[in-house]
């Protein structure tokens, strides 16, 4: 079976990728300026498609097959289609997505990938999707597959004001990252219990009151957020844990760490230079 795409014709305005092919090696159409469309055809078979291999194009769109395990770097599309029961398991930095659409479950952790490494601005889910919801500019996931609640913060394109659900248990990695989130806020019966690494990081909130039932602040959780000046805990705060660098690179000037802390990492204040106590 020829069941790979060493080089391809890169003169035509379309590319039809046979079903059974596994393969499509790095460049295999890099500089094929006159490619437009790409199709896939049924029942495709693909599981790798190399770095470069679609770059310097007229391509704007792609949809992806559901058996695509990796994908390399220097994609040059803007709006990505990843087909229902993706298996993408490794990605390189898309900088020029503007725009995915999820039509069914795949990993959080890509998604947060291609967020980190793109231009992207729009995330679209399908009602029909099971696993992810959108919420205004919020993604939302059920961290159990088996759960009818969508109970974790996946990440937010582009809001500066939240108030957050009540049923929200888990704020992800990378949730808010260099977004221009200037205010959250909790409701009184919130069920936050974590907040990730680098979910808030390079924001510009200026205040946050943790809510009660959270037990840990993972690693950057606020880092670099320039305009944070005040934590507040509750008297009742469940925290267990801060995370190394966890609130390091910010104008804190005074912080009440709850009773039940009994860790706090190497750095977690580091170069706070306005903290006080």
């Amino acid at each position: 079976d020829f069941d790979t795409i060493i080089v391809g014709n890169k003169y035509g305005p379309k590319v039809t990728i046979p079903s059974n092919i596994k393969c499509i090696y790095p460049y295999s159409f890099n500089y094929g300026t006159q490619i437009k469309e790409v199709e896939f055809l049924p029942d495709s078979k693909l599981i790798s498609i190399g770095e470069y291999a679609f770059c310097y194009n007229k391509i704007k769109s792609i949809t992806i097959p559901p058996h695509v395990i990796e994908i390399g770097s220097s994609f040059s599309f803007e709006k990505v289609i990843f087909e229902g029961g993706s298996k993408l398991s490794l990605c390189e930095q898309w900088h020029s997505i503007k725009s995915i659409t999820i039509l069914s479950d795949m990993r959080p952790d890509i998604i947060r990938l291609i967020k980190i490494g793109s231009q992207l601005n729009e995330i679209i889910v399908p009602p029909e999707n099971k696993r992810y919801k959108s919420l205004g500019d919020l993604v939302l996931y059920k961290s159990k597959e088996d759960s009818d609640d969508f109970d974790a913060l996946l990440c937010a394109i582009e809001t500066s004001c939240l108030a957050t659900p009540s049923n929200i248990k888990y704020i992800y990695p990378y949730c808010f990252f260099k977004s221009n989130l200037q205010k959250i806020e909790f409701p009184d019966n919130s069920e936050l219990l974590s907040i990730e690494e680098h979910a808030f990081s390079s924001t510009s909130i200026e205040m946050i009151t943790i809510p009660p039932h959270v037990t840990k602040i993972g690693e950057y959780a606020f880092e670099k957020c320039s305009k944070l000046r005040h934590v507040n805990f509750s008297n009742d705060s469940q925290l267990r844990s801060i995370g190394k660098y966890a609130f390091s690179y910010t104008p804190i000037e005074t912080i009440t760490i709850p009773l039940h802390v009994i860790e706090i990492d190497e750095y977690a204040f580091e170069q706070c230079s306005k903290l006080r106590h």
